[in-house]
């Protein structure tokens, strides 16, 4: 069941810069809220539910007095978890996240457009991956950052697709360790800065260093600094 926002949290949403996507945590029923901002002023909120056997997303589209023009709830079997969500400009979302399927995980990429509709549902074919971030370009192009596992190595991984669906380029960045991505900007021409925390060794005692890893439109690696 969909738990309304309150006063406070749609005043924090709306004070947010159109596109932007942020994870607010204490949720009713302990589910963390996802909410990204339109052009329009519009929010939408996304929340990860689990009713005891069953693992929903619930998407709500609001206006900016805090009406709601729609919700509906993502269910098709899976368990599924939402980690970002950001609008284009035509007012369609993109939500990112993760699928367990077969045992193993997968980077999951939903897209409903300004009406509510779920017009795309993409299932990265790379196993033992988690979506964590998703950012829109200029030209609505959609990029989907977040960590793999292959073996000892766990890679950073970068996808751009546009806004059909259609992959456009992919890269993964392995600074040795284990490679957390941290954050992602996407600027208006499309070019791509990665925050990427490498740990070395055990995840407490281990070390670490930050590193941006940054990339053109085309997804060619610039730099790593």
């Amino acid at each position: 069941m969909f738990a309304m926002l309150s006063p406070l949290l749609l005043i924090l949403c709306a004070a947010l810069s159109p596109g932007t996507a942020v994870a607010f945590h204490g949720a009713q029923g302990g589910e963390d809220v996802i909410t990204a901002t339109g052009r329009r002023g519009h929010i939408v909120s996304i929340y990860n539910l689990f009713d005891g056997r069953n693992h929903q997303i619930q998407v709500t589209r609001l206006g900016p007095n805090g009406s709601v023009f729609w919700s509906y709830q993502h269910y098709d079997g899976y368990v599924e978890k939402a980690y970002a969500a950001a609008v284009d400009s035509k007012g369609n979302t993109f939500i990112a996240g993760v699928r367990r399927h077969n045992d193993s995980k997968y980077f999951l990429l939903l897209k409903y457009d300004e009406n509510g509709y779920l017009a795309n549902e993409i299932m990265d074919d790379r196993y033992d991956c988690t979506a964590v971030g998703v950012q829109v370009d200029g030209e609505d192009n959609v990029s989907v950052s977040g960590v793999c596992r292959s073996g000892q190595s766990y890679p950073a991984r970068l996808l751009r697709y546009n806004n059909d669906g259609g992959l456009l380029w992919l890269d993964e960045y392995d600074g040795g360790g284990r490679n957390y991505v941290r954050g992602m900007s996407v600027d208006h021409e499309g070019g791509v800065s990665l925050s990427v925390e490498t740990v070395y060794g055990d995840y407490r005692d281990g070390s670490f260093a930050t590193r941006t890893v940054t990339y053109d439109k085309y997804g060619r690696r610039l730099g790593v600094r």
